[in-house]
């Protein structure tokens, strides 16, 4: 279990700083949104580090039981996918992140859903180290 609760705090942790940041800075990222739909590369380079991660996290964690647990392998196995697809599908998240950078309520649905995530984890991961259940 030392492993899903190192990474409970560490994504946990990680969403919650990031959605703050999308909620509160929510016109400056439609901006960089914008600027990424410019710049393939970095759309290349954004995925590649996600199937690092995503690699980092699946072979590392790929628990499918039923508990929270199983939310860590989702979110890694997310990542490996989404970063896959920016680097074969290109084209696609450039169309993605034009669309993004208009919407009104798109960033601030990415950023609740980070946060609730986030704020989950990171609950479970300090209450189980802290409880030990």
């Amino acid at each position: 279990m030392g492993i899903s609760v190192f990474l409970a705090k560490v994504i946990g942790v990680y969403l919650v700083l990031s959605s703050f940041a999308l909620l509160i800075f929510r016109e400056r990222f439609k901006k960089l949104l914008k600027d990424v739909a410019s710049n393939p590369f970095f759309i290349n380079f954004t995925g590649f580090w996600g199937i690092l991660l995503g690699l980092l996290i699946v072979v590392s964690h790929n628990y499918w039981i039923d508990n929270w647990p199983t939310l860590i392998t989702i979110i890694g196995w997310f990542t490996l996918i989404q970063g896959f697809l920016r680097v074969y599908f290109t084209d696609y998240f450039i169309e993605w992140n034009k669309w993004m950078a208009k919407s009104n309520t798109a960033l601030v649905w990415i950023g609740w859903i980070f946060f609730v995530i986030g704020a989950y984890l990171t609950y479970v991961g300090f209450a189980y180290s802290y409880y030990g259940y």
